[in-house]
């Protein structure tokens, strides 16, 4: 990871914890004589200062949600010499019966009719080519990366608990980019593991249409940075977000104490 990208990685970093440190002290300040009105118990069971940084911590989670790691990604792959975009757009032209075959997927993963199985799914989907006609779709990708060797990359960066509707449409959308060109290499991505391994992750939401330990399309934490900036990259990103964090260390404790 050459400096550049250590540069804007971190500043994409510092942004948005200055953006939550704003939204606390300006826009939604902790007041704690409104807090021990609205939770009387609760405030005088624990002190103000617990209560400054749980709002803090919730706050920071949403600033730095999926959009800043879809952000740090680009530069991440830009750094390993790879053409990157958020929110890239993919249109071709696709056969009715492969749009019907994924749907039809979804419906019996979500009835619980089918357990996932990626390249099975995948099959299923080619097997349709040239039924029906053919039909104009786009699909609008969270992250898109070519490669240095020419291939194209698709990844639905979600959550790392993302619920039954977003994984369902992460589905469709992959699906749909492999219909429309078979050599679009597509993954469902996570950019951290809460269960700490692959064969310990258990959200159960993303189980029902995605196997999340054995579908080849998933990618969590660790192999997703990896893959798009080369091995060691995860080790690399977590030693410069401990480095931002302990930049901006100073403002966040002066918070704490109420200083400003």
């Amino acid at each position: 990871m050459d400096e550049q990208t250590v540069t804007l990685v971190k500043s994409v970093l510092l942004a948005s914890l200055r953006r939550t440190l704003q939204r606390r002290q300006i826009e939604e300040p902790y007041k704690p004589e409104e807090f021990r009105l609205s939770s009387p118990f609760y405030a005088r069971l624990v002190p103000d200062e617990i209560w400054r940084a749980a709002k803090f911590e919730r706050s920071f989670v949403t600033s730095i949600g999926q959009g800043v790691f879809e952000q740090v990604a680009v530069i991440v792959a830009k750094g390993a010499g790879c053409e990157a975009e958020q929110g890239y757009r993919e249109t071709s032209e696709v056969w009715t019966g492969q749009l019907a075959e994924i749907q039809n997927i979804l419906t019996n993963l979500r009835g619980g009719i089918n357990r996932p199985n990626w390249l099975l799914e995948v099959a299923m989907v080619n097997n349709a080519v040239e039924i029906g006609q053919k039909v104009t779709r786009t699909v609008i990708s969270d992250l898109y990366i070519k490669k240095q060797d020419g291939t194209r990359n698709f990844y639905s960066l979600k959550t790392v608990k993302p619920n039954l509707d977003q994984t369902e449409k992460a589905k469709s959308d992959l699906l749909t980019l492999k219909a429309l060109n078979t050599n679009n290499v597509t993954f469902f991505a996570l950019p951290y593991n809460p269960y700490i391994n692959r064969q310990s992750y258990n959200w159960q939401q993303a189980f029902k249409i995605f196997d999340m330990r054995q579908d080849p399309c998933v990618l969590i934490g660790e192999e997703f940075w990896n893959d798009i900036g080369g091995s060691g990259t995860y080790l690399k990103l977590l030693k410069l977000f401990e480095k931002a964090g302990e930049e901006f260390a100073p403002e966040i404790q002066a918070y704490l104490d109420g200083l400003i």
